[in-house]
Parts: structure tokens; sequence; C-alpha cells
């Protein structure tokens, strides 16, 4: 049986549905995502409503054929050691001195010229400037790392307009706004005005929810559309991320109990349609999985030149709306069934660590 996550998950315009706390048999979960799909709910509708908005991704007209092509490129290449330390958390750092007394891996990155602002605003009331610097130190960190996985050139320059709603009435008129109609919900992102909107209960949840919908919009801006799988695992992740001074550390779940009696089926996952995305029983099966895939990628040296290669052709393929995304999984080191053993024996052998960056 699989057990809930400790951590919340959000489905892309963050409406909250129940979880699953009994879990599903793996027979349930495989038939379940290999069902044929079925017309659209009003419900799903507006869960994929970005979609529809990405197709007219500012660049991607013929009058701004130019303007992708012009954009900074690389400086030249950073060097980047990884290390776990005496206590098990893996480290990234661009300082050799850091890693000296490890045996740290040395990758070379492309120091990425790309643009990033974030503007950040609130509504129905102020914050602490405390909250607020955390939060923008936060994003930007975010911003940061993906910097050393994207490609030297052609990246566009991206732009998170994040609105922190201080209650509920502030947050409805954000929802009646820029999306009637979505439902209950604390947060959510409209890719046409590169905005994240996040009701603000408590400074843990509106931390972590601000970070999951910035991460979404800075995903369509510097991508375009991309498969479930990424969009959401790439939101959990970063969704953990605490600041610590300049340095960030990402806490790990523990995915061997998350994912217990879970039978790991990369194919399912990546080809699962909206429809099981938004089934209450299975969404946080599928969100789990993601989460975990994309720290795995992240955080392993196969891994983190898998993502390179992805980020890459997502900047490449920003612009066509039936780019094959999934295709890219296919040049891990083995193909995507060494993939799927690597990914599957990370989690049985606890290897998963927390990362510093």
């Amino acid at each position: 049986m699989i057990k809930p996550a400790a951590s919340v998950f959000f489905i892309s315009t963050a409406l909250l549905m129940p979880q699953n706390a009994n879990g599903l048999e793996k027979s349930e979960q495989l038939s379940e995502i290999e069902q044929t799909s079925k017309p659209l709910t009003q419900q799903e509708k507006l869960a994929e409503q970005h979609s529809a908005i990405l197709k007219t991704l500012k660049g991607c007209g013929p009058e701004n054929a130019n303007q992708i092509e012009n954009s900074p490129t690389s400086k030249g290449a950073s060097e980047i050691y990884t290390w776990v330390d005496d206590k098990g958390q893996m480290h990234f750092s661009d300082n050799p001195r850091q890693s000296q007394q490890y045996q740290a891996e040395l990758t070379d990155y492309h120091d990425t010229q790309y643009g990033f602002e974030l503007n950040l605003k609130s509504t129905g009331g102020s914050f602490p400037v405390s909250y607020r610097d955390n939060v923008t130190a936060a994003i930007k960190k975010v911003s940061e790392i993906y910097k050393f996985y994207l490609p030297s050139s052609g990246v566009p320059e991206a732009t998170v307009n994040l609105t922190l709603a201080k209650d509920r009435a502030s947050y409805h008129k954000l929802v009646q706004q820029y999306a009637p109609g979505m439902g209950q919900s604390q947060g959510f992102y409209i890719s046409e005005f590169n905005l994240a909107a996040v009701w603000y209960r408590n400074d843990a949840q509106a931390h972590q929810t601000s970070i999951h919908e910035s991460v979404h919009v800075l995903n369509a801006r510097l991508f375009g559309l991309t498969p479930r799988w990424f969009n959401e695992g790439m939101a959990e992740y970063f969704s953990a991320i605490k600041m610590q001074g300049h340095a960030a550390k990402l806490a790990s779940p523990n995915w061997q109990q998350i994912l217990s009696g879970t039978q790991l089926n990369l194919t399912a996952l990546i080809s699962a349609k909206v429809q099981h995305w938004n089934s209450g029983s299975i969404q946080s099966l599928l969100y789990a999985q993601s989460y975990s895939l994309v720290q795995y990628l992240m955080s392993t040296s196969k891994g983190k030149q898998t993502m390179k290669l992805l980020l890459a052709h997502l900047v490449d393929t920003r612009c066509e709306p039936n780019a094959q995304v999934n295709s890219i999984l296919g040049q891990y080191p083995g193909g995507i069934r060494k993939l799927e053993s690597d990914w599957i024996d990370w989690v049985n052998n606890k290897r998963y660590r927390s990362q510093s960056f």
C-alpha cells in the first residue's frame, strides 16, 4: 500500500484535492493510468488552462523570430564541485576549498547569462520584511540553480510576478480576476502574465506555495509546454528549499517510506494523461513519483547530465507544441530502462540525501 507523503502536493493550479490516505494496490495503480482517455471535465479543463495560453508564448511569433536567437550567451565555463559530507548531506559549490577534504566530483557548467526578474507585491495587507526577504532569496536561488543546467545560448529572459494575498477575500479577488471558476485553492499561476498568486495563510505554507507556483511560471517562460511529470516534479522539488544565509538547503523526503509498496513505472509516469493527474485516487502518487524522479536526476552524476540535455532540448523546442521531450530520457546512459532501474535502486536503498547549494 502506498503511504501519503509528509508534504502537501499541489496540481498545476494548486487545486486542493483530497489525498489518498489509504493508497492503491499495484494492479489498481497501473490499470487506472493505462485507461483510455475520456472527455475532459470542466475541472480538468481548468487545470489545463495554462496549456492554451502557452501556445502564444512571447518570442514565438514570426515578428520575434530573432529575439531568442540573439539572447545573451555563455561567458565561459564554471567548475561545480559535488560531494557528500560526513553526515550524508550532498553539497554543490563553485568554491574548491569547500570540497578539499572530500572526494568531490567536478563538473564543468557553462555559466549562462540569462535575464531573471522577480517582482513581489502584496494585496490585502503587508507582510513582515523578514518573510519577504526570505521568499525573495529562495526564488532567486532557484533561478541560480536553473542556470547551472541551462544551455549556454538561446535562453529567453524570465520574469516572475509573485502576488501574496493577505486574506481570503483578497485572494478570492485575484481568482475572480485571473482564473474565475477555478475552485478551491491556495495558489495558482497564469503564464500569460508571468503571474504566481498565493493565499498567505502562514509562513511555511505561503513559502512552499510561492516557490511551487513561481517554478511553474519560470518553466512556462523558459520552456513553454512541458510534460506534467517535469513541471510538477520541478515545482515540488524546489518547494522544499530553505535559505540559510546565502546558501540553500533542500531536505529529502523519505522516499522508501513514501513509495513503499508502489510499483515504480517510468513509462506509466511520463505517459499519464491529465485525467490521471487530476484523479484523487492516484494524484498524490503521480506527484510523489515525479518529485522523486526529479530529485534523482538533480542529485546523481548521470542524472545531472540527462537533466542538462533535457533543459537544452526544452529551450530549443519551446515554441513547438508537440516537442518529443520524453525521448530525451532515452539518452540516459544505458537507456530509459536503465534510468528506471537506477531510480528504483536509489529509492529502495535510500541513496537520497539532503542537498546544499
